[in-house]
């Protein structure tokens, strides 16, 4: 009897909820989150006494033939929902304010002009036989001027300066008497073993071209043997 009471209980329960009770729910879970009711125990239909606390402390309390029950006003969170559908693309928004103007570009310096040489180094060599004496020149090309020079004898023994001079040229008058156009170098080599004399002449003037430098051998001639002592 009980179990068909409990089952009755049950369904008159929640027609109760969907008509009857609907006011006190809202005053009852505006306070305390549930809805107290009594139960009448002798109804076959379970019928369902509203009530602000059965307990009787702050409202009526249950009958002797009731007995007392509360409702949670909010059930647990069912599961999450399907995701909708996605919404329709929104209007194109309105254009924006205009940018401001840009910096003028900056012009940049010109590079300077690299300058022009000015002069330039011709070198040549002679050869020098074993026991022999040179005298050799090398002059610059025709309109320019010699600024200096340099003569070195190259032998098996390494190289070593040697007399240099500056070469004048003819009907160019100077201080000296001649401007000078070139270099002059003279050395002996009194070894048993072949050397070459290197002449090197810097050029300054119209025509850089170190092709059009010319050299000549002044003189050549080999070395008088010393004479042995008288015994």
């Amino acid at each position: 009897m009980a179990l068909n009471r409990r089952r009755t209980f049950v369904l008159v329960t929640a027609g109760v909820f969907g008509a009857g009770i609907g006011g006190a729910v809202l005053v009852s879970a505006a306070s305390t989150g549930t809805i107290s009711a009594c139960v009448n125990n002798q109804s076959n239909a379970g019928t369902i006494r509203v009530t602000s606390d059965p307990s009787g402390f702050s409202g009526s309390a249950c009958n002797n033939f009731e007995h007392p029950i509360t409702f949670n006003t909010a059930g647990p969170p069912g599961p999450a929902g399907p995701q909708g559908q996605q919404g329709a693309t929104g209007p194109t928004g309105a254009p924006g304010a205009a940018g401001g103007t840009g910096g003028s570009t900056g012009t940049g310096t010109t590079g300077g002009t690299a300058a022009a040489p000015t002069n330039f180094i011709a070198t040549t060599s002679f050869a020098l036989p074993a026991r022999h004496f040179l005298e050799a020149k090398i002059d610059c090309p025709k309109g320019d001027v010699a600024e200096g020079g340099t003569a070195a004898l190259i032998s098996p023994l390494g190289q070593t300066p040697t007399v240099g001079n500056a070469d004048a040229g003819p009907g160019i008058t100077s201080p000296n008497g001649h401007t000078a156009v070139g270099w002059t170098g003279e050395a002996s080599n009194a070894t048993g073993q072949a050397a070459s004399v290197k002449l090197s002449v810097i050029c300054a003037g119209p025509d850089l071209n170190p092709a059009a430098a010319t050299k000549k051998l002044v003189l050549l001639r080999r070395l008088h043997k010393a004479k042995k002592a008288a015994s």
